[in-house]
Order: structure tokens, then C-alpha cells, then sequence
């Protein structure tokens, strides 16, 4: 002789049903943080020249003052003759 079954207890299947959607949802909302804090981090667009390139759009430092002399110095110097 079998053993009836026994009773199902109620609700369970919705509390698991609930339970199921609560981890996918966190685990899409942690996929999703993922990738933005990934994104946040790799460059956009083309690669961008090195800092200290005349194309990377930095001032280059400018010569010590006294070095050549006043502005225009060079210039008078060239006409004076030897």
C-alpha cells in the first residue's frame, strides 16, 4: 500500500517565485554597475597624445629670463657690424 501524498504548504511557491525575482533583479542591477564603473575607467574616442607633445596642446616651459637677453636683442645684434 502506498503513503497518500502529503499536503503542499501554501504560498511556497510564491515566496519562491518572489525570492527568484528579487536575485535576478540584483544580479542585472549588478551587471549593470559593472559595466558603468568599467566605462567610467576605459578612454573614449581616439587615443590621445602622450602630455608632453607639441599635439597634446600643452605649453611647453618657457626659456629662463636673462637667458637670450630683452626681446629683440638678437635682432639688434644681427645689424650691428663686426
Amino acid at each position: 500500500m502506498t503513503l497518500p501524498r502529503r499536503p503542499r504548504r501554501p504560498g511556497y511557491g510564491r515566496a519562491m517565485t518572489a525570492v527568484r525575482r528579487a536575485l535576478s533583479a540584483l544580479r542585472r542591477a549588478h551587471q549593470e554597475l559593472a559595466l558603468a564603473s568599467e566605462a567610467m575607467f576605459r578612454p573614449v574616442g581616439a587615443p590621445q597624445p602622450p602630455a608632453g607633445s607639441p599635439a597634446s596642446g600643452a605649453i611647453a616651459p618657457a626659456a629662463p629670463v636673462g637667458h637670450a637677453g630683452p626681446p629683440g636683442a638678437a635682432a639688434e645684434r644681427a645689424r650691428q657690424p663686426a
